[in-house]
């Protein structure tokens, strides 16, 4: 599914900072991996250019196969809108637009049959478990269910691989427990790839796989057994680790 090979970036504005360093890293179909490291470690770098909000200053990203470094401008835009979903920590919704609207925007800009999108709304609210709010505006409702809203338009277009950004970051505990739960049940049912930005060693639990960033660098990964609960420990123990050698 994702392929990211010998992957650098720096940044030359000012001091040269090199926050890649020669990233290689694998994620197969339908899995659901979390990238955890410490602050400035590179990890929300390499998110942005995985969904092509930032470009490498060297190496290939490839998804589904697609070099994404060598395919033109407008080729980019619709591998973006056809294969990536987002998921930001600051939900970017429309104020200006209902639930509803907010979740069908992909399909509206693709120009989709006006009763495919009604359909799909529907299913897509059930499932998040929205369907009573579709009325409302986002001024309207609760932080969790605004990101409920956020995860309803990134994977309305049914995209190959979701990619969220500290999803939990601006959530209480039980909505942050609450949204983690969605995304699995969707990276489950829908077998959606996921990758999950995240500080929250809760949130990474849910994760099959979490792979550590430091300096620019991988440093190690973990896996999920069949405890959740001992999939935290570790994390835990890992972030300590890194705690400990600031």
């Amino acid at each position: 599914m994702l392929k990211i090979k010998n992957l650098r970036k720096v940044y030359t504005k000012g001091v040269n900072t090199e926050a890649l360093k020669g990233i290689n890293l694998e994620v197969e179909e339908g899995e659901f991996v979390g990238i955890m490291g410490p602050s400035g470690s590179g990890k929300t770098t390499l998110l942005n250019i995985i969904s092509t909000i930032d470009t490498p200053s060297s190496g290939d990203i490839l998804i589904k196969g697609q070099n994404l470094n060598k395919i033109s401008k407008k080729e980019l835009s619709i591998f973006r809108r056809d294969e990536l979903g987002m998921v930001f920590q600051y939900f970017n919704l429309l104020d200006s637009l209902s639930v509803k609207e907010n979740i069908a925007l992909p399909m509206i800009l693709n120009k989709e049959d006006v009763k495919n999108i009604d359909n799909e709304v529907l299913s897509i609210s059930k499932t998040l478990g929205i369907s009573e709010l579709l009325d409302k505006h986002p001024y309207e409702i609760s932080g969790g269910e605004a990101q409920r809203t956020a995860i309803g338009r990134a994977i309305i277009n049914k995209p190959s691989l979701l990619l969220a950004d500290e999803p939990t970051g601006n959530l209480d505990s039980k909505s942050s427990n609450d949204v983690m739960q969605l995304i699995e049940l969707l990276n489950k049912e829908r077998k959606t790839t996921t990758i999950l930005v995240t500080h929250d060693p809760k949130a990474a639990s849910f994760c099959n796989r979490v792979v550590f960033i430091k300096d620019g660098l991988l440093f190690n990964e973990i896996h999920k057994g069949d405890s959740q609960q001992q999939f935290f420990n570790d994390i835990l123990k890992m972030l300590s680790f890194f705690n400990n050698k600031l």
